[in-house]
């Protein structure tokens, strides 16, 4: 419970009367919701603040440099997956593996007696 007691005093701001009524899954529960409030509360922040840094430069600007806030800056939400980097073995790596594989049989075998 002192997790849990801590958490609801000192992140919810819960009285303690209202914390006894609760169960530890429902301070577990609250916790999740407000830090998912915080988060997107906190990104609409920081999206406003750069769009009024847009507005604030855009008529310094060289036409077409900056078209829209995002080209004046990315934030890592806005950012496209990357690929998957390709991970199929090269023969090399195949033949260290196999040699690999045949040495651990060779050593179980000689530890099994058999």
């Amino acid at each position: 419970m002192g997790a849990a007691l801590a958490i609801g005093i000192g992140v919810l701001g819960l009285s303690p009367a209202t914390l006894a009524d609760m169960e530890p899954w429902e301070v577990g529960k609250a916790y999740l919701a407000k830090m998912y409030y915080d988060h997107h509360r906190d990104r609409a922040v920081l999206e406003a603040a750069r769009l009024s840094g847009y507005l604030a430069v855009a008529p310094h600007l060289k036409k077409g440099s900056v078209r829209s806030p995002q080209d004046l800056m990315s934030f890592p939400w806005e950012e496209k997956a990357k690929p998957a980097k390709d991970l199929r073995m090269t023969d090399a790596q195949k033949r260290i593996a196999q040699r690999w594989d045949e040495q651990s049989k060779i050593k179980n075998q000689a530890e099994h007696g058999q």
